[in-house]
């Protein structure tokens, strides 16, 4: 059995959410509660990371420090994350369906799909 792939988040400083959409928590617990969401497709940088579960984040749509669990963000690099940052899309329907070549997901109003 193949050893899953380690990513090193040691040289990424940007983030997408590639979940429909995450809760923003005030500390780097799911009882501290909830201070914001991020949609499908917004970025963030990471500004601070505890242990191997816990990103600190700021979001690049709302300007909202927070921390988010690693696993419902994608490590980006520069480049990708200043492409999606400078031109945005968003989804102006309630519900909006984005395909893959492998999978369909749908995303919520506010979200913003890859072009």
């Amino acid at each position: 059995m193949s050893k899953k792939k380690k990513i090193d988040t040691k040289h990424y400083f940007h983030a997408i959410c590639h979940l429909n959409v995450v809760p923003v928590w005030y500390a780097p617990s799911e009882d501290s509660g909830m201070i914001s969401q991020m949609l499908f497709g917004e970025t963030c940088t990471i500004i601070q990371k505890k242990n191997k579960h816990w990103f600190k984040v700021n979001t690049t749509t709302c300007n909202i420090i927070g921390w988010i669990h690693s696993i419902q963000l994608y490590l980006t690099d520069e480049a990708l994350f200043e492409k999606l940052y400078l031109n945005p899309a968003l989804s102006l329907e309630i519900c909006h369906s984005v395909f893959n070549d492998d999978n369909t997901k749908s995303i919520v109003l506010g979200s913003s799909p890859p072009i």
